[in-house]
């Protein structure tokens, strides 16, 4: 009975997953949004081999975290769909109905051992109905409908195996069953460093961890058990004070790609307090309403823009922890949740970030908390017509909370939507940020010389603000986009930037043997760029070497008819047209072969 009824609930919160991301695959990358950095305009991306596996594992500097298995993720899906969004979206996707389904099995698990009194199958409905939350909460909305949210999936999925495995290794303790306990813990530690290695998502999971090994061995004729899970902690620690100091050491090397940390007299210890209570603040807030919270500032970027509602947050954190204290001994789950929370969330406080920024993203693993807790509320319940009544009310809100998550998810559909929804914020600095951002993009499509006056105006109007001085640096005439790039005048641009961009990866690629990646590049140039000649001729040329005689033909036609006679294109003409001479004559086509072999203009 029961197995049917686990099995019906993980079907229906995979249905849930489906319709709230149904629209996700459609969706395009968003070139102002990392996806450009992380994905279209990474040189070093493409499918695994020995020398991107190098680069994965050695680098600190390409951006600001050290991420190998991320890279990992994005190269395996590259070598899938290549520069197409889909692919990422989907991956994205998979992953977050994976997440859902291991937080019901977590939140069950977790009720078996502590929802003592209520029936096997309200505590399944109950875990079922947390899990849904979870999974359908538009605060999942930017993991699962971005396409750089794929780290954040796939590191939360790692997470929440470490916390399966955490769990089985405590169970099996409890039964004296230690060979399974040793391994239980090797696979639990394992999925935590990989999670790691992944994206800091969930740094500081081990710490969240121990306070649920104390509450699962408190009590009775537990020391062996105890000491052993200490010991296994003591280990996990160790892992987790290393990938701290991986992420600080990324953080520190990364200068290019991010506004370096500030200093203690740039931004105070009072001032990161205050931000940290701030935030942490918001984010119980965002949990608890899906409505319009454009009022709340979510952007900061003065350093005690914080400082009085970093006040009131922190009389609020204090209240909740003294209210949770005094309930302890009637309903420990409440300070043990909340006490979790604040020590998974404590990462991405901003406490060494100035600016900051608050991003739903950082709360995919900590809002499993508050899943737990709901669930705990429900089960401890005496009255069952209670329990039905709450769980028709939590129904109620996975409904409101799934259509909000559709609406949402839409405004990541591109980088129009995306700009559309931004203006409508009221944060004078994100509004200087979102012009200069649609000011980059004029640039990257071809309008070079109003996209780069458009950002140097916002940045006489806010030169403090981070995000635009971080805009303005990558479209700069010292850029760090790349050398050529950056000594290129403004009346040399061949093409949109954009295309020039994918072309020139596509020239590396081209040097080091890796045709296939390269022409992705060229396509993506050319559908920025149709004209673009430059791209078309590599494109050929690339095409005619693969033996694609027919498309090379393609290409020559169009450039011989844009080239026309220029004595200074002849050349390249006359060469590109006996190289597809070649394909054909490889091709056992020899009436092709016959009159290319000639070819000129």
């Amino acid at each position: 009975m029961t197995v049917g009824l686990r099995a019906l609930c993980v079907t229906l919160i995979l249905a849930a997953v489906a319709w709230t991301t149904r629209e996700v695959t459609g969706f395009g990358f968003l070139p102002l949004v990392d996806d450009d950095v992380n994905i279209f305009f990474n040189p070093h991306l493409g499918a695994p081999d020995a020398s991107r596996l190098r680069w994965m594992a050695t680098d600190f500097s390409y951006v600001h975290r050290y991420m190998p298995l991320g890279w990992l993720g994005f190269s395996l899906v590259y070598a899938v769909s290549g520069l197409d969004p889909w692919g990422y979206h989907a991956a994205g996707v998979a992953l977050h109905a994976l997440n859902a389904v291991l937080v019901f099995l977590i939140i069950g698990r977790l009720l078996r051992r502590f929802g003592h009194g209520a029936p096997e199958r309200d505590r399944i409905a109950c875990a079922c109905l947390a899990a849904l939350l979870w999974a359908v909460h538009p605060l999942r909305v930017e993991t699962t409908s971005w396409c750089s949210g794929l780290l954040y999936s796939q590191a939360g999925f790692l997470a929440l195996l470490c916390a399966c495995g955490r769990l089985a290794e405590l169970r099996a303790r409890d039964e004296g069953r230690r060979g399974w306990a040793g391994a239980y813990f090797v696979l639990g530690f394992l999925a935590y460093v990989l999670s790691v290695l992944t994206y800091p998502v969930a740094l500081f999971l081990p710490f969240a961890l121990a306070l649920l090994d104390h509450a699962w061995l408190a009590g009775g004729d537990n020391a062996g058990p105890r000491r052993a899970a200490r010991l296994g902690m003591a280990v996990y620690a160790v892992a987790a004070v290393a990938g701290l100091a991986l992420t600080v050491h990324a953080r520190a090397t990364a200068m290019i790609s991010w506004l370096r940390a500030p200093t203690v007299a740039e931004f105070g210890l009072v001032s990161r307090l205050l931000q940290a209570c701030y935030v942490a603040a918001v984010y119980v807030w965002r949990t608890c309403w899906t409505g319009d919270l454009r009022w709340m500032p979510l952007t900061l970027f003065d350093a005690d823009a914080a400082r009085v509602p970093g006040f009131v947050a922190a009389l609020f954190l204090l209240g909740v922890t003294l209210w949770a204290w005094r309930e302890r001994a009637t309903a420990p789950y409440i300070l043990a949740c909340w006490a979790s929370y604040l020590v998974l969330v404590t990462p991405n406080l901003g406490l060494s970030e100035h600016p900051h920024t608050i991003a739903d993203r950082y709360l995919y693993i900590t809002g499993v908390v508050f899943s737990v807790a709901l669930a705990m509320a429900l089960v401890r319940l005496r009255s069952r017509a209670s329990r039905v009544a709450l769980g028709c009310a939590g129904a109620a809100a996975v409904v409101v909370c799934a259509l909000v998550s559709v609406s949402e998810s839409r405004v990541w559909r591109n980088t129009d939507t995306f700009q559309e929804r931004m203006m409508r914020n009221p944060d004078s600095d994100l509004d200087h940020i979102t012009a200069a951002r649609a000011g980059k993009l004029r640039f990257l499509e071809g309008d070079v010389r109003g996209g780069r006056d458009a950002v140097r105006g916002e940045l006489a109007r806010a030169p403090s603000v981070g995000g635009v001085i971080l805009t303005w640096r990558q479209i700069a005439p010292s850029s760090p986009m790349s050398a050529e790039v950056a000594a290129t005048r403004l009346q040399e641009w061949p093409t949109a930037p954009f295309a020039y961009a994918h072309q020139q990866i596509a020239l590396a690629q081209l040097d080091e043997g890796r045709n296939r990646d390269a022409l992705l590049h060229l396509d993506a140039a050319l559908v920025v760029a149709p004209d673009y000649a430059e791209a078309r001729f590599e494109r050929g040329m690339v095409f005619a070497a693969s033996g694609a005689a027919g498309s090379a033909l393609h290409d020559w036609l169009f450039l011989r008819r844009a080239w026309g006679a220029r004595p200074a294109q002849a050349a390249r003409l006359s060469y590109m047209g006996r190289r597809i001479a070649s394909a054909y004559a490889a091709e056992g086509n020899g009436r092709y072969a016959r009159l290319l072999g000639g070819a000129g203009p």
